[in-house]
């Protein structure tokens, strides 16, 4: 029965917050956000693109080592 009126409260206290945000406070929360996905997909892509690199070069090493050891 009180969980039920808790989370009204915090609710009420959710959307009380939100609407007293200005358009200047939003479009700083957002860039915020946008910069944090920016860098956490630029991180992801790096990684992975490293990754791919360290693939082909151990490829290309093992492919050295095949071709000098059939002369």
């Amino acid at each position: 029965m009180f969980k039920q009126s808790e989370n009204n409260a915090y609710l009420g206290s959710l959307i009380a917050t939100l609407s007293g945000l200005t358009i200047s406070d939003w479009a700083g929360i957002f860039g915020i956000l946008f910069g944090l996905c920016t860098v956490l997909l630029n991180w992801y892509y790096k990684d992975r693109e490293i990754r791919l690199k360290e693939k082909a070069l151990k490829y290309q090493i093992d492919l050295e080592k095949n071709t000098h050891v059939k002369k």
